[in-house]
């Protein structure tokens, strides 16, 4: 099936503990780890995390900045599950 002309390709969101994020992210929620952005001292300073296929989270360090400026919208047809699950692990 081709893809359409406009789709989905991924939300950036700026985070002050990216290991921390990548955790919660993978971990909890499911995600795959993609590429990740290697700065020049080797230092791992964003990421791209697989929704689907063609669907990524991008997370980026950004110490400066308000890491609730954006937002990511997550559908489930189990919200209650999935919050007792959010909630028990933090």
């Amino acid at each position: 099936m081709p893809k359409p002309p406009i789709f989905f390709g991924h939300v950036n969101l700026p985070v002050l503990d990216l290991d921390r994020s990548i955790s919660f992210y993978c971990d909890r929620l499911g995600l795959k780890r993609g590429p990740a952005f290697i700065d020049k001292q080797g230092k791992m300073t964003g990421i791209f995390l697989h929704f689907a296929q063609d669907a990524f989270l991008e997370l980026f360090v950004a110490p400066e900045v308000n890491p609730w400026q954006g937002h990511l919208c997550i559908a489930t047809e189990g919200i209650q599950e999935f919050l007792a699950d959010l909630r028990l692990h933090g």
